[in-house]
C-alpha cells in the first residue's frame, strides 16, 4: 500500500530533527520552504508539520514561526521509577479489591477487542504500614486470564508472575508504553488512598502488547500519592549509573 504523501514528508522531516540537523530551539522550515523543498501544496505541508507537532518534535509560536521542541524525543535514557519508604517502613503489599468479567465497549476498543469478546476488570490496592499508597486498575483481554484462577482474586496479587507460570507470558520484556501526570485526586480516589480531596497523585497510563503479534495484553490505570514517588533519568552515556 502506497505511504500517503504527509506521512512521507513528515517521516522525512522527523529524521532530520532526530538526526541532529537542528538543535533545539532552532527555527524550524517555514511553510514556503516546505513547500518548494518537497514540491506539494499548502495543505500537505501545513497537515505533516501539525503532526510533528502534535508528536512534541515541534512547537508554533504565533507570528514568529515554528521552532525545533525542547523535549527530549526520540533520546535512549535510563530510566528509574522510584517508590520513596522509609528505612523503618516494613515492605509493601498488595489487597485485591476487585476483579471481575466485563465487556464495556469504550474499553474494549481501547484494548482492540471485537464487541463480542469480553475482558477481566482488575483493582488492587497496594499498601505500607497498612497506609495506601497507589491503586492499579487494569484491564486484561479475556483471553489471558485462567477463568479458574479467577474465581479467586488473591491468585491475581502479581499480574505479572501469574501471567507468567500460567501463560508463559514475561510482560517485562514486551514492549510498553507509559504516559505519567500529575493530577488532583477525585472523590474516589483519595478515598481508597485516604487523602484529601485533590490531593495531588501520579497518574500512570501503561499499555503492555506482545511483541509477538501487537496484541494489546494488558491496559493500567495506576494512581500513586506523589510523596512516594520520584523519577530519575540519565543518558545511556552517563559514567558510573
Amino acid at each position: 500500500m502506497d505511504i500517503p504523501k504527509y506521512l512521507q514528508i513528515e517521516n522525512e522531516l522527523k529524521k532530520e530533527i532526530i538526526s541532529g540537523k537542528f538543535k533545539y530551539g532552532d527555527k524550524f522550515y517555514s511553510e514556503a520552504q516546505l513547500k518548494e523543498k518537497f514540491n506539494v501544496s499548502s495543505i500537505t505541508v501545513i497537515r505533516s508539520v501539525k503532526d510533528l507537532v502534535k508528536a512534541g518534535y515541534l512547537v508554533r509560536h504565533q507570528g514568529k514561526g515554528t521552532f525545533i521542541s525542547r523535549s527530549r524525543k526520540d533520546k535512549l535514557v535510563r530510566l528509574s521509577d522510584n517508590e520513596v519508604f522509609s528505612d523503618k517502613q516494613e515492605e509493601d503489599r498488595v489487597k485485591v479489591v476487585k476483579l471481575q468479567e466485563d465487556n464495556q465497549a469504550k474499553m474494549l476498543k481501547k484494548l482492540g477487542l471485537p464487541k463480542y469478546e469480553s475482558y477481566y476488570y482488575i483493582e488492587r490496592l497496594r499498601l505500607i504500614d497498612d497506609t495506601p499508597f497507589m491503586v492499579h486498575r487494569s484491564f486484561i483481554p479475556a483471553k489471558f486470564i485462567n477463568k479458574n484462577l479467577a474465581k479467586d482474586p488473591n491468585n491475581y496479587h502479581s499480574i505479572y508472575e501469574t501471567l507468567q507460570k500460567d501463560k508463559q507470558l514475561y510482560l517485562f520484556d514486551e514492549p510498553f508504553t507509559e504516559t505519567d501526570t500529575i493530577v488532583k485526586a477525585d472523590s474516589e480516589i483519595s478515598q481508597q488512598l485516604k487523602i484529601a480531596k485533590d490531593y495531588p497523585v501520579v497518574r500512570q497510563v501503561k499499555k503492555t502488547i506482545l511483541s509477538s503479534t501487537g496484541e494489546v495484553v494488558e491496559l493500567v490505570v495506576g494512581y500513586k500519592r506523589c510523596d512516594y514517588f520520584s523519577l530519575s533519568f540519565s543518558s545511556t552515556d552517563y559514567p558510573g549509573v
